[in-house]
């Protein structure tokens, strides 16, 4: 009797210990445990200046998958050309900034701060930004700010505002 139950209970093991392993085989091709790949990510990095040509220190820099540019006259609704959130950072005290972990492809990158006076000044570059895995891309203009318009003065969420920076180069 004992014998009998012994070989229930590992008869019952075994096979569990079966099931849990062809689960385990069928979770990754090749019966190998799944395993996560790491996001291709590259960086971005320029200068924002104020509509006065100054280093514009402490300004927001963001960058974000770029999505179609917003209608004529800047009526592009609540995400319009900005394209989502994405990572940030903040311009040091020359202006510069580096936003790094972007993830690779063709992002938008915006700036925005509020000058000493109380206006809010914003801009972003003229044209996508193509980012390569592993790379710096270095903007070839500096994103120039400009003031915004009002908020709720119509579209002013989706215009891309500000004056334009060139492209990037160097990728």
């Amino acid at each position: 009797m004992f014998t009998a139950r012994f070989t229930m209970i590992a008869a019952a093991l075994a096979l569990a210990a079966g099931v849990s392993v062809s689960l385990l085989q069928a979770a990754a091709p090749g019966g190998a445990p799944a395993a996560t790949t790491p996001a291709k990510v590259g960086s971005v990095s320029g200068k924002v200046v104020d509509k006065d040509g100054k280093a514009a220190v402490g300004a927001q820099v963001r960058v974000a998958a770029a999505t179609a540019p917003a209608p004529a006259g800047g009526a592009g609704g609540a995400r319009g050309a900005r394209g989502g959130r994405g990572p940030t950072t903040m311009t040091d005290d020359k202006g510069a900034f580096t936003v790094t972990a972007v993830p690779v492809g063709s992002v938008n990158v915006s700036a925005n701060m509020t000058a000493a006076d109380g206006t809010r000044q914003t801009g972003t570059t003229a044209t996508p930004v193509d980012v390569k895995e592993g790379v710096e891309t270095k903007l070839t203009a500096d994103i120039k700010l400009a003031d915004a318009p009002a908020r709720g003065a119509g579209g002013a969420r989706g215009a891309r505002g500000g004056a334009a920076s060139a492209p990037a180069a160097g990728n």
